[in-house]
């Protein structure tokens, strides 16, 4: 088995995988949740039972695509100018 992260981010007990496209669609949003997530707890086994999140990083984003990301618990990090916003309405723990 192989996976592909382009974010790793690790905190004590806590694991954020993050997807980083120059144009965010729903399949990347649903290929986070359905196969990335649980592909890393089966390569690294000593992490399977951290709390685990999702973030989708992108310099553009649908309004669809973001409302199923925020929907689904995910970390929405879009361009804003020169910088970043971050939008989260209530995470989730997968």
């Amino acid at each position: 088995m192989e996976g592909q992260y382009d974010i790793v981010i690790y905190n004590g007990d806590a694991i954020g995988i993050v997807e980083v496209k120059y144009k965010a669609t729903v399949a990347h949003i649903q290929k986070i949740k359905n196969k990335q997530i649980e592909a890393f707890k089966k390569i690294f086994p000593q992490y399977k039972n951290h709390k685990f999140y999702g973030a989708i990083a992108t310099m553009t984003l649908s309004k669809e695509s973001e409302n199923i990301a925020l929907n689904n618990g995910f970390f929405v990090l879009k361009q804003l100018g020169e910088g970043i916003k971050t939008i989260v309405r209530k995470e989730k723990i997968y």
